[in-house]
């Protein structure tokens, strides 16, 4: 809802500072960094974990959408622009990973049908929402109240992670990491070999159906 609330929302924020034509380059570069970043964020999670991620990623795209709503120019809208697509993108990530986590080949497809169903109602609640903010507020105040809207469902679903992994460490299925008895400086090192070597053994795909 958000995507399609501010995809309404870009052409009023860019032509509120006189710079309409930067619309389209806004978008650009910040599609580019948050498309690039997506290796990263994969192996960010491989190697710390989905919840970990999940909440990287939710702060991200906060802060993106805080500084959307506090932006005093085109260009500190881009870069707000630029987190928050990291941010969403790096979340969307993260919630097809876990589907493929928690269920089997047969009824995957259905999952992430169900999973992308709310897309047909923003495709057509999110233009209208934009317009009334627009309307009867501001752009700021869309963003600002989906701050709020986007925290707090996000709180859950992280809670639910942890539980999720804290009850699979119990069971077992999810080996507890240690640092290995490594200072500071060696796990700095041994986590650059790891970011950007072969996946940890540990991090992979889990089953928690049980």
């Amino acid at each position: 809802m958000l995507q399609s609330v501010q995809s309404n929302l870009i052409p009023y924020v860019t032509s509120s500072f006189s710079q309409h034509g930067l619309l389209a380059t806004t978008s650009i570069v910040a599609t580019i960094l948050g498309g690039v970043c997506s290796l990263a964020i994969a192996k960010f999670i491989d190697i710390w974990g989905r919840c970990e991620g999940f909440t990287l990623m939710l702060i991200l795209t906060t802060v993106g959408v805080i500084m959307k709503a506090a932006c005093i120019n085109v260009q500190m809208y881009a870069a707000a622009n630029t987190f928050y697509w990291v941010g969403h993108i790096g979340m969307v990530y993260v919630i097809s990973i876990i589907l493929a986590d928690i269920t089997s080949l047969r009824n995957r497809g259905l999952m992430f049908g169900i999973n992308g169903t709310p897309l047909i109602a923003t495709t057509f609640g999110g233009p209208r929402i934009a317009e009334l903010f627009y309307k009867y507020v501001n752009f700021r105040w869309a963003f600002g109240a989906f701050i709020i809207i986007e925290v707090a469902f996000c709180i859950p679903v992280i809670a639910i992670f942890f539980i999720s992994k804290r009850k699979a460490v119990k069971l077992g299925k999810f080996p507890e990491k240690t640092n290995g008895g490594r200072t500071l400086w060696e796990s700095m090192k041994f986590y650059f070999v790891e970011f950007d070597g072969e996946p940890m053994n540990s991090c992979s795909c889990i089953d928690i159906r049980d």
